[in-house]
């Protein structure tokens, strides 16, 4: 008797302590981020544009596996970090990207060389990787300019003191909630 009046009382707290906690949306949210999760819901890019969320729970059910809030935009992800990818995945514009380990690049596809140093195949480690008329930054290879008239009809703009073609040069270039990172949107 006794333990089926335990029973009973731990099952009846356990209920009102899974929908008192519900989605996240509880006065007791410790997973919210110092700005309460009150970030802009960002447009949708390669890995983005779930719904809005304050933690990863808001976040269940999402889909093409965007369940992993990001509080800085908040809205719902495939990843933040790497450590939310799979192995042999990095997360690139809150997306998981799959990449080939290499120790030579005899172990990369064309025209991918291997980064000894990062121990994976990418498009370029320097210059001469790329094509004539392109720069390597960040294993990309990027169109060289002098202008903005060299990269606008390629949709991007130029950064003169890096003397390549970039995706932005400010945070004002970028859609709400992004940041402008090393020339790229994130």
């Amino acid at each position: 008797m006794q333990r089926t009046i335990f029973s009973l009382t731990f099952g009846a707290a356990l209920a009102l302590g899974v929908f008192a906690c519900g989605g996240g949306n509880s006065a007791y949210n410790f997973d919210a981020g110092s700005d309460g999760g009150a970030g802009e819901a960002g447009s949708a890019g390669a890995g983005g544009g779930g719904g809005t969320c304050i933690n990863s729970l808001d976040c269940r059910g999402e889909p093409e596996a965007r369940t992993i809030c990001d509080k800085a935009s908040g809205r719902c992800v495939q990843c933040v970090t790497a450590q939310d990818c799979e192995p042999n995945h990095d997360c690139t514009k809150s997306a998981c990207v799959r990449y080939t380990p290499c120790t030579s690049s005899l172990q990369c596809s064309s025209p991918e060389v291997c980064d000894g140093v990062r121990g994976r195949c990418v498009r370029c480690v320097t210059s001469p990787d790329c094509e004539q008329g392109e720069t390597c930054s960040a294993n990309r290879c990027r169109p060289q300019c002098q202008s903005d008239n060299h990269c606008t009809p390629l949709g991007l703009l130029c950064d003169k003191a890096q003397g390549f073609c970039v995706d932005c040069v400010r945070e004002q270039d970028c859609d709400p909630g992004k940041r402008c990172v090393a020339g790229s949107c994130e």
